[in-house]
């Protein structure tokens, strides 16, 4: 969902080492993929023909669906939950405004941001030529106010945070760079975690692995229950200017001056680590077409072995064992919806997961069947914590923020709309911006428990308490958007949390839950399962879609394996899940 935001180069510079796959595997996804391509995941699977059922359409069931299409002997029947419709793909959701003449405008309501390092991703953005932008209007790289305590600060690209901001950034970066590393000086001297994996990735010896992996596990050691707030506090005690409240309010509200980090104070201070250290933070950029423009392009290029069943929402899974045979059958809306699938990916949130009901012994049509999952995933599926979102978008006359002077393209401020960014669909040229056509503001974009507090307010109570809040904050500003709004009809909102079917934005784990997020994760290397769990809230990297890409590749190998394929080697099967100790 791209919630995590620094300013262009906070951290890293074009000169900073840059991690090739995640720090919680060390598996090289993009070299893995680039080997799909030639083989496949496995050349066919043995036996009569077998059909596996994928349960949700979006970015991760997609990405199984493909990928094992290319199967031999294997058919392979989707259910989706929602109508079907170019623009909706689970949390790939973009919804598009006609321009004649222009490209189209794009609402992205879900997943926004993309950073390079998500290997996989940009593997299948590239492979359906799908074009990004790196002209995303971030904090700071674009012209940017900031409004904090009822005072307006201006911050021009390329310069450091303005006001209270500047020392906060200095601080966070000292932060960071003393606790994991500086990514763009190697330090053989006194190395941490990313000297290490600089080293590593460069002379990937067994030595040098083993440095790697003792720099993280005492990471997770020191973090695994260990809040953000109380890391970050913590740490800045040892400042030569140590931080009191008001620094940790400020911080909590702006971060950076790039968007409050006071939802996650609560989240474990591991997944802040996570984002720094994969390269997540950095260079996000944006797709043009609209990211659920993928999922139209995975949808057509599906072969005849795949069928997507829409406007079917599954409810309960039962697993059956008659003559040596074990067979999945599938209840759904409407009844019985599948029988005799020989394996099933549930590629779903975690609450769609345990709603389904994968965290208990099922009682369906009056039979008793017994827990598809072992005990510890069920763990899992209960508890892993999704933070909430919400956005709201609108639709103008005109790119308005390029064409009145002094008008900001970004505004980030403690006030209830938190964030706002000014987006541009259009080609430019000359490193100039292409100043016609309409304009995409997203007025507000929140999560946590600011986005909690919006739920009960309509989407035009929102953007009147917004518009209003704008006046004070920069009335310029305001004046543009309001005389610009083509229509309140071409407003959109969204609440992630309460969404049928997905009912929460993006995992962020709590204090206390690293070690149900590995078994999450490795759910998918039990030999004796014949369903396999998938997305970003079982993943590394919740929040992101690199999350649920990698985790669709791991299901489909191990979907591939438990039908006695022959899967490449080089596959996530072969991936360590004791290298570290998350308990």
């Amino acid at each position: 969902m791209s919630f995590f935001n620094v300013p262009h180069n906070f951290f890293r510079d074009s000169s900073s080492f840059v991690p090739q796959s995640m720090i919680d595997t060390l598996f090289d996804y993009g070299k893995f993929l680039q080997d799909v391509d030639a083989h496949g995941i496995a050349p066919s699977v043995p036996g009569s023909q077998k059909t596996v059922a994928i349960i949700g359409a979006g970015i991760s069931g997609l990405i199984c669906a493909y990928e094992l299409s290319r199967i031999q002997n294997i058919n392979v029947k989707v259910y989706e939950m929602n109508d079907q419709s170019d623009s909706v793909a689970g949390r790939m959701y973009s919804i598009h405004n006609p321009d004649a003449g222009y490209n189209d405008k794009i609402f992205e309501m879900g997943c926004m941001r993309f950073p390079p390092t998500s290997y996989s991703l940009f593997h299948y953005l590239n492979k359906f030529n799908i074009q990004t932008t790196p002209n995303f209007p971030d904090p700071g790289k674009v012209p940017t106010t900031i409004y904090y305590e009822n005072s307006a600060y201006n911050w021009n690209p390329k310069d450091p945070a303005p006001g209270p901001f500047t020392q906060i950034a200095k601080d966070f970066s000292t932060i960071l760079k003393d606790l994991i590393g500086d990514p763009s000086v190697l330090d053989t001297d006194n190395p941490r975690l990313i000297d290490y994996w600089s080293i590593y990735q460069s002379d990937p010896s067994t030595i040098n692995l083993t440095a790697l992996t003792n720099s993280w596990q005492s990471l997770i050691t020191a973090y695994k229950d260990v809040t953000f707030y109380e890391a970050i506090f913590t740490l800045s005690q040892q400042l030569a200017s140590p931080w009191k409240q008001e620094d940790m309010n400020a911080f909590g509200a702006l971060g950076v001056g790039s968007g409050g980090f006071g939802p996650l104070y609560e989240v474990n201070f591991l997944e802040i680590l996570r984002i720094m250290v994969n390269g997540w933070e950095n260079g996000q950029e944006f797709v043009v077409s609209g990211i659920s423009s993928l999922a139209t392009n995975i949808i057509s290029s599906l072969p005849s072995n795949v069928s997507i069943k829409y406007s079917t929402q599954i409810t309960g899974i039962t697993k059956v064992s008659a003559a040596g045979v074990t067979y999945y059958q599938l209840i759904g809306n409407n009844g019985v919806q599948g029988l005799n699938f020989d394996a099933v990916i549930v590629a779903t949130t975690t609450p769609a997961m345990e709603y389904m009901g994968l965290t208990m012994p099922n009682q369906i049509l009056g039979k008793s069947f017994p827990s598809l999952l072992s005990s510890d995933v069920q763990v899992a599926l209960r508890n892993l914590h999704l933070m909430s979102s919400s956005k709201l978008f609108i639709l103008t006359k005109t790119k308005f923020w390029y064409l009145t002077d002094n008008l900001p393209y970004n505004i980030q401020t403690d006030e209830a709309l938190r964030g706002l960014y000014c987006l541009d669909y259009d080609p430019t040229s000359s490193e100039q911006p292409n100043t016609e056509g309409y304009g995409v503001v997203l007025v507000s974009y929140v999560w946590g428990d600011d986005s909690t507090r919006l739920q009960a307010l309509t989407a035009n109570q929102r953007y009147n308490i917004f518009l209003e809040r704008l006046k004070i904050i920069d009335n310029d500003f305001a004046t543009q958007l309001e005389n610009n709004v083509i229509s309140l009809s071409t407003m959109e909102c969204i609440d992630w949390q309460s969404t049928a079917g997905i009912y929460g934005a993006f995992k962020l784990n709590y204090p206390g839950q690293e070690q149900a997020n590995s078994c999450a994760f490795f759910q998918y290397q039990q030999e004796e399962q014949g369903l396999f769990i998938a997305g970003d809230s079982v993943s590394y990297a919740g929040g992101w879609m690199e999350g649920a890409i990698t985790t669709a590749l791991n299901a489909a190998c191990g979907v591939a394996r438990y039908l006695n394929g022959d899967v490449i080697a080089g596959s996530p099967l072969e991936i360590v899940s004791t290298t570290y100790n998350y308990s």
